[in-house]
């Protein structure tokens, strides 16, 4: 938790100095007021919360420590948090409710998907939109205001695959993933490096239920034929 409060920080300074750069921003959001407002659009509800709430834990712990210190250049940073559950309507309506709020930037989730559907509504409002979605394809769409701070599944896959196969020396593999889109397309990435030209690693895959209680029989699944 204090990694992930620091590391917020730092992308809450990042997000002030920002907007008052030179990057081009409209006006709407560009009103004179006494604080600065940070939306932040996560999936609280729903079967996703496990990933993201630490992350509004973590914004909120920032956001003390930052405005207690007098905020930035004299303005305290003013969090307006909306739900996106595990659905992009969803996350399109939240995102919606909180453009009325005029934030200089928008914190979003880590869902490709939902990501993907966000940026059409922050490219018209020409709103910075700072997500940590591992996915390919939310720098490939031409998005100016998209700022990832996150890696990319297809590049960490190699070296995730190099360290497996060439440092740890191992031939028999499992793969344990949540039942996502975001996920089945990781497990797709690390396959694909894993069997790459000279490696014929056995891959054992077991896939559990975001509602599941644990992920013992999944273990055992992989394990048994000597992952």
């Amino acid at each position: 938790m204090k990694r992930h409060r620091y590391v917020i920080r730092a992308l809450l300074m990042r997000v002030a100095v920002a907007a008052a750069a030179s990057f081009p921003v409209n006006t709407m959001f560009a009103q004179e007021r006494e604080s600065s407002i940070v939306g932040l659009v996560l999936p609280l509800r729903g079967v996703l919360p496990p990933y993201e709430k630490p992350n509004l834990e973590a914004m909120n712990l920032a956001i003390d420590q930052v405005n207690a210190a007098g905020g930035i250049n004299g303005r305290k940073i003013e969090l307006v948090v909306e739900d996106t559950q595990a659905s992009n309507a969803t996350a399109i309506n939240a995102l919606n409710k909180v453009l009325q709020s005029k934030p200089i930037a928008a914190i979003g989730p880590g869902l490709g998907t939902q990501v993907l559907a966000l940026q059409p509504l922050t490219e018209k409002a020409k709103l910075r939109l700072i997500a940590g979605s591992t996915t390919s394809g939310v720098t490939k769409t031409g998005a100016r205001c998209y700022f990832r701070n996150s890696g990319n599944d297809e590049l960490d896959k190699k070296d995730v695959a190099s360290f497996i196969i060439n440092n740890l020396k191992k031939s028999k593999l499992g793969i344990i993933h949540v039942i996502a889109g975001w996920a089945y397309q990781g497990r797709e990435y690390l396959t694909k490096e894993l069997k790459g030209p000279g490696n014929n690693p056995q891959v054992v895959v077991s896939a559990y239920q975001p509602t599941d209680k644990g992920t013992t029989a999944r273990i055992k699944s992989v394990n048994a034929p000597g992952a």
